[in-house]
C-alpha cells in the first residue's frame, strides 16, 4: 500500500465505526498535504497565576492572617439589629444608590462587616433578590466616606468572583448607581465621560470584548485607563474642569486651586457627617423616650408630676424650718437639763423640748444619745432636707423629660418632613407618618439623603486628591508611574482607588494584578484592604482561597443553594491527596469540613465556618432575608424548595399582568440526543412562536424592547442553540457574542441576572429516561425560577412534572398546576402536526365548536375527544345531545379528561362524567394529561390548546382566551390519529394496573 491508500483505509474504517454510532456523514473529501511540522499550541492555564501564588505562599515563613482565618473554624459573634445599630452606626456613613435604601438585614449585615478587624472575614448569605448589590454599594460608600473624613488614603477595595459574568454584573450595578440623579455632585467634576465607579482588570484576551471604558492592564507602562489619564495633558484639562465645576457648586468664582476645593469639600463632609449623627441621635433619643414611657398617659403624668413638685417644694420648706426650729431649741436648752441628761427624768424633758419640731411636722421621733445629741440632730435635719431635695430633682427631671418629649416629637417631625422633601422621589418604602411612628425608619431617609450626599462629596473630594497627587508626581518624578517596587505598586492602587472606589477582577486574574517586581514577580501580600467575593457559592475552595493572602479583611457573599462550583477534582483523587498530605480525613469528612474539600466544597462553605459574625439564631454567617425581586407567587416556590420559609417577600403582585406568575404550556414534541445532551426542536419552536405572537403585548405592557423583558433558560446546551435558531427564523433579536437581543442560556448564564419574564424549556419528555438533570439537586431550578421578576413560564411536556413526587420539579408542578388559569393560551401544542403539509390553523372558538359538532355528526366508526377539563359547555352547547345521537348511530365515542392536575381537582367532574356516560360515551379519567385532541375515524385530527368540553365560548367573558389548534387530514393524519388512541389506551392500562 502507498500512503494514499493507507489513508483511504483509515477513512473507510472511520466511516464504518462513526457513521452508525454518531449518525454523521462520510468523510469523502480530503487532500494529501506535503511533509511538514505539526506543533501543538500550549494554552496558558487560567489557574497558572493561582498555582504560582500557592508556590510563593509555600515559601513564606508566616502566612497572612486572613488566609489563616479562612482555613480554620471561626469564633463567631451573634449580632442583632440592636447591637449593630449602636456599635457600628458611626461607621455607616455612605450610600451609593438613589434607587432604594437598605433593608433591616442589609443594614445589620453592613454594620457588622464595618466592624471587621484585620485578619477577619464575614460570610453573608444572600438568597436571590435580597439586595446583595445594594449592600456592597453601601459598604464601599461607607469605607470611602470614612477615609475622606479622616483625611487618610482611600481603602483599596476589590470585588471578584470566578467568571467574567459575575464581575460584569458588579460593574453594571456601579454604572447604574446614580440612575436618576442629575445634580452637580452626582457627576464627575474632572471628567464627565467616566460613567462608572468600578475599575476593571480584564484578561488581555477579554479587553476587546469588554464594554467597560474603565479598565486597566498591568505592565510597564500600565495600559487602559491609567495610560489615558496619568499624563500632563489629561491632568491639566481635568483640573480646569474640576475647578469650573467647584466654582458652580460653591458659588465662589474666585476658586483657583484644587487644594482649596479639597479643603472646602472636607469641611462640607464634616458638616454633613455631624448632621447625620445629629439625626441618628434624635431618632435614638426619641425611641428611647417612647420606650421608657410606653405606658404613660402624657397629660395625666404631667399634671401628677407638677402636683408632686409643688408638694416636694413645700416639704423642703418644712425641712428647712425644722432645722431652724431644732437649732433654736438647742440654743434655749437649760444648762441643768444639758448637764444632768444622764438622769432619766431630765433626759426625757430635754428630748421632749428638742424633738417638738419633729412632732409638729408629723415626723417619726428619733432616739437621742446622752452625748453628741446636737451633732445627731443637725445631721438628721440635713439628711431629711437632702432627701427631699433629691426627690424634687427626680420629679423635675421626669417633668423635663416629658417636656423634652414634646419638643423631640416636634423636632423629629420637622426633620422627617425636611429630609423627605429634599429627596427627588420617595423610594424609602415608608411614609412620613410611618417614620414618625417608628423613628428607626428614619434610616431609610438618611440612606437616600445625607448618606448619599456624603458619598457624592467624598467622590468629588477624592477626585481633587487624585489631581493633587498626579500634579505632584508629574512635576517631581514622572518615572514613579512605571516603577514596580512594592511601595510604588501600593501607591498605584491607592491612586486608582481615588477615582474608582471598587477595583474588579476575576479570582484567576487577581494574582497577576496584585504583584510587584523584586528581581522576580512577587505577590503583594495584604495589599487589599477589603476583599469582596461575590457569587462565592460557585467558587471552588482551591480557586478562592489563595487570593485571601493578598488581603487584610474579606466579605464573602453567596448562596450555597444556587449554582454549585464546577469541581475539577474527583472525590477519590481528593481523598488520596489529603492522605498523601497527612490530613485527618475524618475531620474533613464532617459537615463543617466538607466545605474545604476541592471535590465538593466551595469558598462560601469555607467562609460560613470562619465568619466573624453570624445572624441571630444561625451558625453560617450573616443573612439577608428581605426579597424584593420576584412577586410572592414566584419566590414562594424557592422559599419552600430550599429556604424553609425564611425569605420575606416584599414585592406586591403586578396588577393586570397579561400572564400568570407561574405559568405553563404543554408542548407535545419528542427530544433528540445531541451527543451526550439533548435538544427539542418542537419546544424551541413553540417558545419562538409564542414570543412572536405576544411580542407587541409584552412590549406595550412594559414599555420596553422584548430583549429587555424576556430571558430563556434551559438545562441543556444544545437546546440553547436550537432556541436561538428558532428565534432567528421568526426575526426575533437574539443575544449572541456581544450582539444585543434576547438572552438564551443555561442557568449558569443567568446566575446573578434577572428578567421580568423568564421562559423555561425543560427539553426532555415523559418518553425520555427518568431522573432528569434538573432534579439531581435543588440548585438548578432554584436559580431558574428566581431569575423571574413577574412571570415564570414553562414550555414543554408537562407530564414530566409530577406533583406527587418529592423532587424539585415535583414541587414546581404543585405551583404551576395550583390554578387552572396558570395554563397559557395560544401555544403551539403539537409542533410536528403543525409542520405537516396542508395543515390548517384554527384560532377561532366558533370554528373549534363547529369542528367538534362536525366530528360527532359525520363520524362513521369512532371519535376521540381528549379534553383535560369538563364543564358546563357540555350542556350549554347541546353537546350531550350530539354525543347521544352519535352513539345511537353505533359510533364509538371516547372522552378522556384529567382527573387531577397538581393541587387542582375538578370538583364537578363526576357530574359531567355521569352525564356523558348516560349518552353512551366511554369516559376515562386519567392523571396528568395536558394535550387537547379531537380525532375522527382515521380521517382527520385536531391538536392544540383548545379545551373541547370546557372552553368558554363568550368572547366578552373574563376567562375567554385565544386558543390555537392545527387540523390535519388524510393521508398525513393517520399516524397521528393512531398515536392519540394508543396514548389514551396506554394510560388507561397503567391506571388499571
Amino acid at each position: 500500500m502507498n500512503p494514499e491508500q493507507d489513508f483511504r483505509f483509515l477513512i473507510d474504517s472511520g466511516n464504518l465505526i462513526l457513521k452508525p454510532t454518531f449518525n454523521c456523514g462520510e468523510l469523502d473529501q480530503w487532500t494529501t498535504l506535503p511533509p511538514g511540522l505539526l506543533v501543538q499550541d500550549q494554552p496558558i492555564s487560567a489557574g497558572a497565576a493561582l498555582i504560582k501564588l500557592y508556590d510563593q505562599l509555600a515559601d513564606e515563613k508566616t502566612l497572612p492572617p486572613l488566609i489563616t482565618s479562612l482555613a480554620k473554624q471561626g469564633t463567631r459573634e451573634e449580632v442583632t439589629a440592636q447591637t449593630c445599630n449602636q456599635a457600628a452606626q458611626s461607621h455607616h456613613l455612605g450610600h451609593m444608590t438613589n434607587r432604594f435604601p437598605l433593608g433591616p438585614t442589609q443594614r445589620t449585615s453592613t454594620r457588622a462587616v464595618l466592624q471587621l478587624r484585620q485578619g477577619q472575614l464575614a460570610a453573608i448569605n444572600g438568597p436571590p433578590g435580597t439586595g446583595k448589590t445594594t449592600l456592597v454599594q453601601s459598604l464601599v460608600a461607607s469605607l470611602w466616606v470614612k477615609s475622606a473624613l479622616e483625611g487618610t488614603e482611600p481603602p483599596v477595595i476589590v470585588a471578584c468572583s470566578t467568571n467574567n459574568q459575575a464581575v460584569t454584573n458588579v460593574l453594571d450595578s456601579l454604572a447604574s448607581a446614580s440612575d436618576t440623579d442629575q445634580s452637580s455632585l452626582a457627576r464627575r467634576w474632572f471628567d464627565p465621560d467616566l460613567d462608572s465607579l468600578g475599575l476593571f482588570f480584564p484578561a488581555f484576551s477579554k479587553v476587546e470584548a469588554s464594554s467597560q471604558r474603565l479598565c486597566a492592564l498591568p505592565g510597564s507602562p500600565w495600559q487602559g485607563l491609567p495610560a489615558e489619564m496619568e499624563n500632563t495633558s489629561y491632568v491639566e484639562t481635568a483640573t480646569e474642569r474640576y475647578l469650573a465645576s467647584a466654582r458652580d457648586h460653591f458659588g465662589e468664582p474666585s476658586i483657583a486651586e484644587a487644594q482649596e476645593v479639597v479643603d472646602l469639600l472636607h469641611e462640607e463632609l464634616k458638616s454633613e457627617a455631624q448632621k447625620l449623627a445629629k439625626h441618628l441621635d434624635a431618632a435614638r433619643e426619641l425611641t428611647d423616650t417612647r420606650e421608657r414611657y410606653a405606658d404613660v398617659d402624657l397629660l395625666a403624668t404631667k399634671t401628677e408630676l407638677q402636683r408632686e413638685i409643688k408638694a416636694r417644694q413645700r416639704e423642703i420648706d418644712n425641712r428647712k424650718r425644722l432645722a431652724s426650729e431644732v437649732e433654736s431649741e438647742i440654743d434655749r436648752l437649760p444648762l441643768v437639763e444639758d448637764m444632768l441628761s444622764f438622769l432619766g427624768p431630765l433626759k426625757d424633758r430635754r428630748d421632749d423640748r428638742l424633738l417638738r419640731p419633729f412632732i409638729n411636722q408629723s415626723l417619726e421621733r428619733p432616739a437621742l444619745p446622752n452625748k453628741g445629741f446636737r451633732e445627731e440632730l443637725r445631721a438628721l435635719c440635713k439628711h431629711l432636707l437632702a432627701g427631699s431635695e433629691a426627690k424634687l430633682a427626680e420629679s423635675e427631671k421626669k417633668l423635663m423629660s416629658l417636656a423634652g418629649w414634646d419638643a423631640a416629637e416636634a423636632s423629629f417631625h420637622s426633620a422627617v418632613e425636611l429630609l423627605a422633601a429634599a429627596l427627588p422621589s420617595n423610594r424609602v418604602g415608608a411614609t412620613n407618618d410611618e417614620i414618625i411612628e417608628q423613628p428607626r425608619l428614619i434610616e431609610h431617609l438618611l440612606d437616600m439623603g445625607p448618606r448619599r450626599r456624603l458619598f457624592q462629596l467624598a467622590a468629588r473630594y477624592w477626585e481633587g486628591r487624585w489631581l493633587l497627587e498626579m500634579e505632584q508626581i508629574l512635576n517631581e518624578d514622572p518615572g514613579r508611574l512605571q516603577k514596580q517596587s512594592r511601595k510604588m505598586c501600593l501607591a498605584r492602587f491607592r491612586r486608582f482607588a481615588k477615582i474608582t472606589p471598587l477595583l474588579v477582577a476575576t479570582l484567576y486574574r487577581l494574582p497577576r494584578v496584585f504583584d510587584y517586581f523584586r528581581g522576580e514577580s512577587c505577590p503583594l501580600l495584604e495589599a487589599i484592604d477589603w476583599l469582596i467575593v461575590d457569587e462565592a457559592g460557585q467558587v471552588c475552595p482551591e480557586i478562592g482561597a489563595a487570593p485571601f493572602a493578598l488581603a487584610k479583611r474579606a466579605v464573602v457573599i453567596g448562596d450555597t443553594w444556587q449554582i454549585e462550583p464546577i469541581w475539577g477534582i474527583r472525590e477519590a483523587v481528593d481523598l488520596g491527596n489529603m492522605e498523601l498530605a497527612g490530613f485527618a480525613t475524618e475531620a474533613l469528612e464532617s459537615e463543617g469540613g466538607m466545605g474545604l474539600r476541592p471535590s465538593q466544597g466551595s469558598l462560601m462553605k469555607m467562609a460560613q465556618r470562619s465568619s466573624r459574625y453570624t445572624a441571630e439564631g444561625r451558625e453560617d454567617g450573616l443573612w439577608l432575608r428581605e426579597h424584593r425581586r420576584s412577586v410572592p407567587k414566584i419566590i414562594e416556590y424557592c422559599n419552600q424548595l430550599v429556604y424553609r420559609g425564611q425569605l420575606e417577600a416584599l414585592r406586591p403582585p403586578v396588577d393586570n399582568h397579561p400572564f400568570p406568575a407561574m405559568g405553563w404550556a404543554h408542548v407535545d414534541s419528542p427530544s433528540k440526543l445531541a451527543g451526550t445532551s439533548r435538544l427539542n426542536a418542537g419546544h424551541a419552536d413553540a417558545i419562538a412562536d409564542w414570543l412572536h405572537d405576544r411580542r407587541q403585548e409584552l412590549e406595550t405592557f412594559y414599555g420596553r424592547k422584548l430583549a429587555e423583558i424576556v430571558g430563556i433558560v434551559t438545562p441543556y446546551r444544545p437546546q440553547v442553540d436550537q432556541i436561538r435558531k428558532s428565534l432567528r427564523a421568526r426575526n426575533l433579536p437574539v443575544a449572541y457574542r456581544g450582539m444585543g437581543g434576547i438572552d438564551v442560556g443555561t442557568v449558569h448564564v443567568f446566575q446573578g441576572a434577572e428578567r421580568p419574564v423568564m421562559l423555561f424549556s425543560p427539553t426532555v419528555t415523559r418518553k425520555d429516561p427518568s431522573g432528569y438533570f434538573f432534579d439531581r439537586g435543588f440548585n438548578m431550578l432554584n436559580v431558574a425560577v428566581s431569575r423571574a421578576r413577574d412571570s415564570f413560564l414553562v414550555f414543554g411536556d408537562m407530564e414530566i412534572f409530577n406533583p406527587k413526587v418529592a423532587t424539585p420539579s415535583g414541587l414546581l408542578a404543585k405551583h404551576l398546576f395550583k390554578r387552572r388559569r396558570n395554563e397559557l393560551a395560544g401555544v403551539l401544542a403539537s409542533p410536528e402536526l403543525a409542520q405537516l403539509p396542508r395543515v390548517e390553523r384554527i384560532d377561532s372558538h366558533q370554528v373549534h365548536h363547529e369542528l367538534l359538532c362536525q366530528a360527532l355528526e359525520t363520524s362513521r366508526n369512532r371519535v376521540l375527544v381528549v379534553s383535560p377539563y369538563l364543564g358546563k359547555t357540555l350542556e350549554a352547547d347541546g353537546l350531550l345531545d350530539l354525543f347521544r345521537q352519535t352513539t345511537a348511530r353505533g359510533v364509538h365515542c371516547t372522552v378522556a379528561y384529567c382527573k387531577d392536575i397538581g393541587g387542582f381537582t375538578q370538583a364537578k367532574a363526576p357530574k359531567w362524567v355521569k352525564r356523558l356516560q348516560q349518552t353512551g360515551a366511554v369516559v376515562h379519567g386519567l392523571s396528568r394529561i395536558h394535550n387537547k385532541t379531537l380525532a375522527v375515524d382515521s380521517d382527520w385530527i385536531v391538536e392544540g390548546s383548545f379545551n373541547w368540553l370546557s372552553a368558554v365560548r363568550d368572547p366578552s367573558a373574563a376567562t375567554h382566551r385565544l386558543e390555537v389548534s392545527h387540523l390535519s387530514r388524510l393521508p398525513e393524519a393517520e399516524d397521528f390519529i393512531q398515536r392519540a388512541w394508543d396514548e389514551v389506551e396506554s394510560r388507561r392500562s397503567k391506571k388499571n394496573k
